[in-house]
């Protein structure tokens, strides 16, 4: 495969739906997924490398950080970045996950969300919080 792929966890519709469509446009390619579990059973199921994994933070049952760990105890590399429409702080930022962590706040531009994934992907460890 020639790009990168990115699992997206989202449990409202309309909103997976359009985060997939930008990622799509710029190039990516996507899974989605509608709750955390159901991204578990992708990681476990697709055949191929995931790049990043680009989950909300609140959702039913497990959050995202909760998601993230679990991945990360199977992939300590992944790339992450998470969303949220709810306002956060450096308290997000230092929860020792392993991996990149980016944090997009909702709603957000379709520029802005590139620019978070790439900056995922591109910045090995670094974390960084993006409002």
């Amino acid at each position: 495969m020639g790009k990168q792929t990115i699992v997206v966890v989202e449990d409202n519709d309309a909103v997976r739906e359009v985060t997939t469509r930008v990622l799509l446009r710029g190039g990516y390619a996507v899974l989605e997924a509608a709750a955390p579990s159901q991204a578990i059973e992708i990681f476990h199921a697709f055949p191929y490398p995931i790049d990043l994994v680009l989950t909300d933070i609140v959702m039913p049952k497990m959050s995202g950080l909760e998601l993230a760990k679990r991945l990360q105890s199977m992939r300590p590399e992944i790339a992450l970045v998470f969303m949220s429409g709810y306002s956060y702080d450096e308290t997000l930022c230092s929860l020792g996950l392993a991996g990149p962590v980016t944090v997009v706040a909702k709603p957000f531009q379709a520029d802005q969300l590139l620019a978070a994934v790439r900056e995922a992907l591109d910045t090995g460890r670094r974390r960084s919080c993006l409002g």
